[in-house]
């Protein structure tokens, strides 16, 4: 049965692609994107928590795949740099490194072209044996809402992480507070990764004198709603509007 439920919500997801961009004194460029699974049923759009609240690890485990299967397509068809793609806590520990490789690979996409999402939440549990299989088949761990307080910095001493994305209401306190103590976190946060090659991300960047403040502190890699989301589906529901007017759908 939870095949089945799995197969049918399949259908209904669909996925927005935010940019993760990078910032220069001239500019900025997209060097990824991350793909956000939406469900949409019954006219009523649901995000990725709803989505985990509501069914079965084991179909989550197929949505998951399904989510692979759809980035390695995605790299394919609109020859993008590279996609985030998260993965369900409940899902990780089924995940074969081996297969998903073929899986990604059968599909047009490559396994270095992949950054896998974890969040702090979803690393209490997991086997030290998985990141170690999945980084030995090409994907890279980007570990999700840094600080949210589910002990990471233990994690960082075990593993090798390719990426770190600071969760976005430690980038909108430390803006809106900007504090010697404020200060000293973040310059800790850009000296650490620079020394451990992580490359570090901002989430929740809303306005372009965060963005400037954030440059200036030494953080090049940025995501929010500042920037513009391409989105493979141009309906909106009321719990998206307010993001609508804010961004510019771009054209498939």
């Amino acid at each position: 049965m939870t095949d089945i439920i799995g197969s049918i919500l399949k259908q209904h997801i669909r996925y927005d692609l935010q940019p993760i961009n990078q910032v220069s004194a001239t500019g900025c460029s997209t060097v990824a994107w991350e793909m956000l699974a939406r469900l949409d049923i019954s006219g009523i759009t649901h995000g990725p928590m709803a989505i985990t609240r509501a069914i079965s690890a084991r179909s989550l485990h197929a949505i998951d795949l399904h989510s692979f299967e759809h980035a390695a397509h995605l790299l394919a068809d609109r020859k993008l740099a590279a996609i985030n793609v998260n993965v369900s806590p409940e899902s990780l520990h089924r995940l074969n490194a081996v297969e998903l490789r073929a899986l990604v690979e059968g599909n047009g996409g490559s396994p270095h072209q992949i950054i896998i999402e974890l969040t702090e939440e979803s690393m209490i549990a997991l086997d030290d044996h998985v990141l170690t299989q999945l980084r030995e088949a090409g994907f890279k761990i980007s570990l999700d809402d840094f600080s949210s307080g589910f002990g990471s910095l233990g994690r960082m001493i075990s593993h090798h992480f390719d990426q770190l994305k600071i969760d976005g209401e430690l980038v909108k306190l430390i803006f809106a507070k900007q504090t010697p103590r404020a200060m000293t976190i973040l310059d800790g946060l850009v000296d650490m990764c620079h020394k451990m090659g992580i490359a570090l991300v901002a989430e929740h960047v809303e306005s372009k004198p965060m963005e400037d403040f954030l440059f200036s502190k030494g953080v090049i890699l940025m995501q929010g709603w500042l920037y513009k989301c391409l989105n493979q589906n141009s309906r909106t529901t009321a719990n998206e509007r307010h993001e609508a007017v804010s961004r510019r759908l771009l054209a498939d």
